[in-house]
């Protein structure tokens, strides 16, 4: 779970539908993501597999992202933008905190001398700037988001 920052955007996008019925591959790709769900839910196993899945479907999902920017499909309106700069942002918003999160780990082992894994101090500054850089991208994220839910003026 997140914990509240400034750079957060309200609301509870993963309860927000993403699939119309008349999709040609709505049961397909339901079905996809609920298996996804269960595997990687918090109610899951914490396992070096499941971790490693959860960052190969992130590479994937970013791949994925990056082919719609560059060939311009799969986002015709304000709207579709909008809400994949707002998922974007939570996004971000989790990796800045997971990487927080390595770093306090790291810098209590390195402090400890109890490192099997190779924690640093060095580790855990390079984690830690890395986090808060993460906050700026989730940050201006979030900007463009508000930009474009915002009211023309």
């Amino acid at each position: 779970m997140l914990k509240p920052a400034w750079y957060l955007v309200s609301g509870d996008f993963l309860a927000e539908p993403f699939l119309t019925a008349d999709h040609p591959k709505a049961h397909q790709l339901a079905t996809a993501y609920a298996s996804a769900v269960v595997l990687l839910s918090d109610e899951g196993l914490f396992d070096r597999e499941h971790t490693e899945l959860a960052v190969r479907l992130g590479l994937l999902s970013a791949t994925r992202l990056l082919d719609t920017a560059t060939n311009g499909i799969g986002i015709s309106d304000k709207d579709e933008l909008a809400r994949v700069v707002n998922g974007m942002a939570l996004l971000h918003a989790y990796l800045a905190q997971t990487l927080q999160r390595f770093a306090d780990l790291a810098r209590i082992a390195a402090a400890a001398g109890t490192s099997p894994a190779g924690f640093t101090r060095e580790v855990a500054d390079a984690l830690t700037s890395a986090g808060d850089g993460g906050e700026f991208v989730a940050g201006d994220l979030k900007r463009a988001y508000l930009a474009l839910v915002s009211p023309a003026e």
